[in-house]
Order: C-alpha cells, then structure tokens, then sequence
C-alpha cells in the first residue's frame, strides 16, 4: 500500500516521545487515524485497505464524518508498523485539506484518568480532550502528525448511527475542563482578591482625598478670618501713631499667611480688570480711552494660595470706563 513508510516513521516517531517524556506510564500500541480530504479519496483508500487484506470491523461516525475501522491480520502487523487497527476517515465537513495523510497514532493507557490529571513530563502540551460516550481520548501537540492516547482501543468504539455524529458531539468535553478546572478555580479566586484590593486602595484614596480636602477647607476658613485682621491693620496704620508697632504685628501676620501658602495677589493701578481674580466695587468715567477697563484704586487686597493657584479672596477694585 501506498503511504507505508510515512506511516512506519510516524509509529517511530510517537514511540520515541513516549519513551522521552511519558515513561512512567505504559501504554499499548492500538491503531492509526488516515485522514482522506475528499469522498472519492475516501472510496479510493476503502479500497486499497480492503484490497490489501484489512478486515472491516465496524463502521461509525462522529461529528458527520464517516470512520471504517479496519482489523489488520496478524501476518500483517509487521508490515504495518505493529498496529492492530486502522482508521479510514471521511473528510471534515466544511474544512478544506491539502492532502490525504496519516492524521495520528493512538495509544491506549489503562490510567487514563490519572494520567490526565498528571499529564507527562514532556514539555509539550495536550491540544485537545474529546469524549464520546464512554470513549475518552486526548491528542498530544509533539508531533507534526498528532500522537493520541484513549482509555480503550478503537475496537471497542461506540457504534453510532451514520449522519448522527453532531449528536453524538454533544458529549464532547474541552481541554479546559480536564486540564485547568483547579488551575481556574484558583485563577478566579486571584482575580477576586485583586479585585478586592484594587476596591479598598481605591477606597483608601477617595477617602484620603477627602480628608485632605477637608483639611484644606478648614485651613482656608482660618485664613480667610485672618485677612479681615490684616484689613483693620492696614487702616489702622494710616491713623495710628504707632506705625511701627503695628506694622511688626502686620508684617508677622503676612509671613505666617506666606508659610502656609499664602500671598497677595500683585495688583496696581492701571492694570488690566481681571474678573477672575478682581472684583469691581465701583466705577468712575475716564476720557482718556487708554484707560478703559484698568484699574484705579484697590479697596481690598486679593490672596492666592501659591501651590494651587486658587484665588481665595478678590481683591476688591474701583475700574475706569471709558466716556467719549
């Protein structure tokens, strides 16, 4: 038959991983998958295997695909490679291939379940977990040509009626469910804790946020009364005789406004009104037009708070209109 010696390197090849990175478990050679790409492929190969002395020993299907599973004699196990049974399938509906080919070699294990579970020592990973009734097998991503183990030889397959193999597809179970149930038990249980943590540094933050904002609030408040001080200071100091005496006083209120952040806003007459740091008490006409909208007088300083850039108090002008 055609294709004999790919299939002899490709039962070489699954043997070798085996023995590589599985050889705590023991497992017994069973059969090979040829993967036909068409239904003429498929009528071809039927009968080049039962042209060559293969027994049909029961005919299925699984997932719309045809499958004829072929005894080989015991005279000719040698010749093919040593396995016991051939699988002829039928082509993937709606998946286009390139070739026909040999698809896979398949093992049985008798701890299938185990093994499963502790998987090899390769470091190579299972690509997929199928079930089929009572019929488990899983396919090993080592070779380009799939190496598969099952829990029972191919002979011992469930019988499923042609064109029900969608149905028979309802069992099947994923990789995931065999592999990482644990592994995204655990994950999901990480996933809360971060998110439990990410809730409380967020709640930690909004509340640090306000308490700082409270703070500031109240310090403003205090600054804002000590500002009506340094206004009776001020006036103080045009009538009083004891000039220096309250400018010391004046002048130590004004460092300690400075040290907390504090200063007054750098307005003169002539400047420009600012409606964001001024507010105009008054106005008085003006004929000169370069003078429109500047400023006359300061009634009242404006103070600013240096680090943040708020204006915490107006100050207070007369501003010039212009009257052709």
């Amino acid at each position: 038959m055609q294709k004999l010696e790919k299939l002899r390197e490709l039962v070489s090849d699954a043997k070798n991983v085996i023995e590589k990175g599985c050889s705590q478990w023991e497992f017994r050679l069973d059969s090979a998958n040829f993967q036909t790409k068409s239904k003429d492929d498929f009528e071809k190969y039927r009968k080049v295997f039962e042209g060559d002395g293969l027994t049909l020993l029961m005919e299925l299907s699984h997932a719309s695909r045809k499958i004829r599973v072929y005894q080989i004699p015991e005279n000719l196990k040698t010749e093919y490679a040593g396995l016991t049974y051939i699988e002829l399938t039928g082509p993937k509906p709606g998946k286009k291939l390139e070739r026909t080919e040999w698809e896979y070699v398949s093992f049985v294990i008798d701890d299938y379940d185990k093994f499963i579970q502790h998987g090899c020592k390769s470091p190579d990973e299972f690509n997929k977990v199928r079930k089929v009734g009572s019929s488990k097998f899983c396919y090993y991503a080592d070779l380009n040509n799939r190496l598969q183990f099952r829990n029972k030889s191919i002979s011992e397959a469930e019988e499923v009626e042609l064109g029900q193999g969608e149905q028979a597809g309802q069992s099947v179970t994923s990789a995931e469910e065999k592999f990482t149930s644990g592994v995204g038990e655990i994950q999901k249980e990480r996933e809360m804790r971060l998110k439990l943590m990410a809730d409380f540094d967020n709640y930690r933050k909004s509340t640090e946020a306000r308490i700082e904002k409270i703070q500031a609030q109240a310090n403003r408040n205090a600054v804002v009364k000590l500002f009506e001080v340094i206004d009776d200071i001020e006036r103080a100091q045009n009538k009083s005789n004891e000039v220096d005496g309250i400018k010391h006083i004046y002048d130590k209120l004004l460092r300690i406004l400075n040290e907390e952040g504090y200063e007054k806003l750098e307005i003169k007459g002539g400047d420009s009104f600012d409606p964001h740091s001024m507010e105009a008490l008054s106005t008085i006409n003006s004929q000169d037009k370069e003078m429109d909208n500047k400023v006359q007088k300061i009634l009242q300083n404006g103070y600013v708070h240096k680090q943040t850039g708020e204006i915490v108090r107006l100050a207070k002008v007369v501003v010039a209109k212009f009257n052709a």
